[in-house]
């Protein structure tokens, strides 16, 4: 994306999975970041203050993970969804609808969809509050409490 002259930063919250072979290495992300890529930030306190601060929440996964919870987090601070076709994704995230999927492992297609939401603050705004409403009714711990 930046080679396409898009100024857009990059911020990855969280350790890395190093016990994941399938994970980006370390090394790998400390390129990224020594490049500008990205910004490594580490583990987060706070961190609903920092999704206040961005446009767009990317999840890209290749493997079923539950329900993730960035993107029950996400959801109440109205931001737009980027993340992968997989088990647990696609139970937050419906396809245009309220955010954007695309296949695991397609790289270009997660950029494309990224650079579609923010160039278009329209778009974002509409599936950001589409998400929140969607957790809020379908998500909410007090809701499925009395489910239970």
């Amino acid at each position: 994306m930046k080679a396409d002259g898009n100024d857009a930063a990059f911020l990855s919250a969280g350790a890395p999975d190093l016990g994941n072979p399938k994970a980006v290495q370390a090394k790998t992300l400390n390129n990224w970041q020594a490049e500008g890529t990205i910004e490594l930030l580490g583990h987060v306190d706070g961190l609903p203050t920092l999704l206040w601060t961005d446009d767009v929440v990317v999840l890209q996964s290749a493997y079923a993970e539950g329900v993730p919870r960035i993107l029950l987090e996400a959801a109440p601070s109205i931001l737009a969804i980027v993340t992968t076709d997989m088990l647990g994704c696609r139970e937050i995230v419906e396809h245009v609808v309220n955010g954007l999927v695309v296949s695991t492992r397609d790289t270009k297609g997660l950029a494309g969809a990224v650079k579609v939401l923010l160039e278009r603050s329209d778009s974002r705004a509409r599936v950001g509050e589409a998400e929140r409403q969607k957790v809020l009714s379908e998500f909410d711990e007090d809701k499925g409490m009395k489910r239970i």
